[in-house]
């Protein structure tokens, strides 16, 4: 009975049912299934690109966006152009030849069908010429060869940028952090670049290619900086091996044998700074150090002769009166004086302090940088949070002049009558930074 009635049923409904012979139904494809892609590259800043055919009825047009990252006014930017559209579901490429710029450029495609818009493909391109990108916390320069060394102090990255082309030449990674660096003359011209490593060994590079050339076991755990002068490397080390009152761990080697010549020190683990002066009659060498991991925040100054054998040692009477920071400390070209810390705080290599020459109001985070004109008697400081650098007459401490940037300097070195001053942007997904240069007296 119950089967009879569930036929009877299915008669009924097929009976109901209009039988409708050869009916095409279109099955639309997705528009995310439509893909974008960088088809050629023909040179570093002319692309093809290419996507799927949309082959449904309802096709409308493409439209192809490009976003990029630019320089505008002093600012980076977000850049949003429509490239072209396309009334044909045949059209299916683009030639790229005015791209903007950018370390990064994205390209988007819309599907316009008659009833609405997608997003379909996407697709990026990386220029391989925009080579002002990468993180630094310490920068030397070489005027000779018109090279700036950024040197990331956390990663061991070091990049050579060349400052009058506007390119990174070389990139060095040695995948761990570093002290701070210092070039130097082996031969009669300077040619290399000693890097400290947080592993007890200092890296004699070449400092046109960045290859080792040496590689040197100061010893202990850690060595922190490093200078060259008259063919022989002073090295800030934490080797506490030998055994003194003081932990003797300034280390002096010779350049061309490599051998130990002369060892003092008070403190491990120190800045090194070279006070030179080039028009000195005595072949001593002159250094100071500035504590990097003790507090307060100590300094001593160190006397060699041309062997390399510690002469003399003095250290400071404050203690911590006065400001001092290892992270930034400069020299005057006479070797006579240094200044340091954010307030720009000078002492004379007696280690006497003179002055400040931030105002009292302004004592913390006012300069991130400093240079010097040829005699000293011009002190240029990076203003901090300011699109500035300003020219300060010492010892009056007088500001002179102003100097405005597009970008926010962050480092300052004078070649000639330039200031090639290290900028970047105030937000950057990507670590742009940019050379400016400022004509001064």
């Amino acid at each position: 009975m119950k089967q009879t009635l569930v036929l009877l049923l299915g008669i009924i409904f097929l009976a109901s049912c209009e039988i409708i012979e050869n009916e095409i139904v279109e099955i639309k494809p997705k528009a995310r299934d439509i893909t974008l892609k960088v088809d050629q590259v023909y040179n570093d800043s002319t692309i093809s690109l290419r996507w799927d055919k949309y082959g449904a009825s309802d096709f409308k047009k493409y439209s192809l966006f490009r976003y990029a990252t630019v320089l505008q006014n002093g600012q980076l930017i977000q850049q949003r152009k429509e490239l072209k559209s396309f009334d044909s579901p045949d059209s299916v490429t683009y030639m790229e030849r005015d791209m903007p710029r950018s370390l990064r450029v994205v390209y988007q495609l819309y599907l316009s069908t008659d009833t609405a818009t997608y997003a379909a493909g996407g697709a990026s391109y990386t220029r391989p010429d925009i080579t002002n990108v990468g993180l630094f916390n310490d920068a030397l320069i070489n005027t000779d060869k018109d090279y700036l060394y950024l040197c990331d102090m956390g990663t061991g990255t070091i990049i050579i940028f060349n400052y009058a082309t506007n390119k990174a030449i070389r990139k060095l990674d040695l995948k761990g952090p570093i002290g701070y660096s210092a070039l130097g003359s082996y031969g009669g011209y300077l040619n290399e670049l000693y890097v400290p490593d947080a592993n007890g060994w200092l890296y004699i590079l070449d400092a046109l290619t960045l290859e080792t050339k040496e590689k040197l076991y100061i010893g202990g755990y850690q060595v922190t900086s490093v200078v060259e002068e008259a063919g022989k490397l002073f090295v800030s080390s934490s080797d506490l091996s030998f055994e003194r009152m003081d932990d003797n761990s300034l280390k002096v080697y010779d350049r061309a044998t490599l051998k130990l010549v002369g060892r003092t020190g008070t403190w491990s683990n120190t800045r090194l700074v070279l006070l030179k002066n080039p028009v000195s009659q005595t072949a001593d060498i002159e250094l100071i150090d500035i504590t990097t991991n003790i507090l307060p925040t100590d300094l001593t100054y160190y006397r060699f002769n041309s062997s390399g054998n510690p002469l003399a040692k003095r250290e400071d009477s404050y203690h911590g009166d006065h400001p001092l920071d290892p992270a930034l400390v400069k020299a005057f070209p006479d070797g006579q004086r240094f200044i340091t810390a954010s307030s720009g705080a000078v002492y004379n290599k007696n280690l006497q302090y003179e002055k400040v020459l931030a105002p009292s109001y302004t004592y913390n985070g006012r300069y991130l940088d400093f240079a010097f004109n040829g005699s000293g008697s011009l002190i240029y400081g990076v203003l901090n949070n300011e699109n500035k650098i300003v020219a300060i007459d010492y010892p009056s401490g007088t500001i002179t002049n102003t100097y405005a940037t597009s970008l926010k300097p962050y480092r300052i070195f004078r070649d000639g009558n330039q200031l090639i001053c290290l900028t970047k942007p105030e937000f950057s997904a990507d670590s742009y930074f940019f050379v400016e240069k400022i004509n001064v007296l």
